[in-house]
């Protein structure tokens, strides 16, 4: 599991960086241009991890036949399928995780009282871009954990990857939760400070992305992007304060 959550917040962070900027910026129906540019971006990332997921999907909770309403349990030691999913065509590998996505639903739908389950469910969703359906699962499984940070930040990232910018509340709510036991979770830093934009606050965009830039080795890409938005969040603080 551990390696299923480190590749997720990889992936997470990416499809913020990607979609949640034209997102909190207000975005529209309209696709054209720059948000347009994101949110291909953020699908061939996707896609590219899409081998993978499926061989940890698999290795976590077994092969498509072991997950009927009735199963009690995946294999103990499952062997790795990755060399084979590898080479599978697209077409057939979707559809094994679809089938394997489905069974998982299936064996929740008779005992939902399996944090661990709803969890694989959201990002299993997620990997397949369901992400109304993640974020439902998301919204499970902080129910039997109480609010763990790990699922908060889980439903924050469907909901961004969901593009609805109806959603920017919940989003900004679930991403407020992540920072209150997590002060230093660069996609929340990220994700606050473009909401603090959008509100007219600078100065707290400001000291949020100052954060986040403070632990942004100078060799990623996200730190020219932050010292092009800390520049834009100084003017509008200096505009705000006039």
């Amino acid at each position: 599991m551990t390696i299923f959550i480190l590749l997720s917040l990889v992936l997470s962070l990416a499809m913020v960086a990607f979609i949640g900027h034209p997102l909190v910026k207000g975005g529209s129906s309209d696709v054209s241009g720059e948000p347009k540019r994101y949110l291909r971006l953020a699908g061939l990332f996707s896609l590219g991890l899409a081998p993978v997921t499926a061989a940890i999907i698999y290795s976590q909770i077994g092969s498509p036949a072991a997950l009927d309403a009735t199963a009690v349990a995946a294999p103990e030691n499952p062997a790795d399928p990755s060399a084979e999913i590898a080479a599978m065509n697209p077409e057939d590998r979707n559809a094994m995780i679809q089938n394997m996505v489905e069974g998982l639903a299936a064996r929740l739908a008779v005992d939902g009282n399996d944090l661990g389950g709803w969890r694989m469910l959201a990002r299993s969703y997620g990997v397949l871009g369901r992400n109304s359906e993640a974020a439902d699962a998301w919204r499970e499984a902080l129910v039997l954990s109480e609010g763990a940070v790990d699922d908060w930040r889980g439903l924050a990232v469907a909901l961004v990857e969901s593009r609805d910018v109806n959603a920017a509340p919940a989003i900004k709510e679930a991403f407020e939760e992540v920072m209150l036991q997590s002060p230093d979770d660069p996609m929340a830093l990220y994700f606050l400070g473009h909401a603090a934009m959008s509100d007219g606050d600078g100065e707290r965009a400001t000291e949020l992305w100052t954060q986040l830039r403070a632990q942004t080795p100078d060799t990623v890409p996200l730190a020219g992007e932050l010292d092009e938005l800390l520049v834009q969040a100084s003017d509008g603080a200096a505009a705000s304060a006039q």
